[in-house]
């Protein structure tokens, strides 16, 4: 003798599947979120990193002492700006201070990638 469902037990079973299914779905959700910030956080880095590697390469004097910069748009970033900031090393007139800071949204806050380096007048010494 075969036994039938009964409409309850599908019910239970349909609501158990839907359950599963949309835990999957949330997990699915919040995979792809970490994955976009992950991603934004690499450009953000590689954009600060390019910055500070053309800094380098302009030298001292080209390095205007600037407390105060303008942002400017970063490509491949959600509201994506960057700023740079020149001043003294501790007030060396040998040394400048270069602060390259990108500032970026990962919804829904805003995050921001900073990178410091020195530049000497007399160069780099080994």
């Amino acid at each position: 003798m075969r036994r039938a469902f009964t409409l309850i037990e599908t019910l239970i079973a349909i609501a158990v599947f839907s359950l599963g299914v949309l835990i999957l779905f949330d997990g699915f959700t919040l995979s792809l979120r970490y994955s976009r910030a992950s991603r934004d956080t690499a450009v953000a880095t590689h954009a600060a990193e390019q910055a500070v590697e053309q800094i380098r390469l302009s030298g001292f004097t080209a390095l205007a002492i600037n407390t105060n910069p303008s942002p400017i748009a970063v490509s491949g970033l959600d509201q994506g700006q960057q700023k740079t900031f020149v001043d003294l090393y501790s007030g060396n007139a040998n040394i400048k201070q270069v602060t390259v800071e990108i500032y970026y949204r990962t919804r829904p806050e805003s995050q921001a990638i900073s990178l410091t380096t020195l530049v000497s007048q007399n160069g780099i010494h080994g």
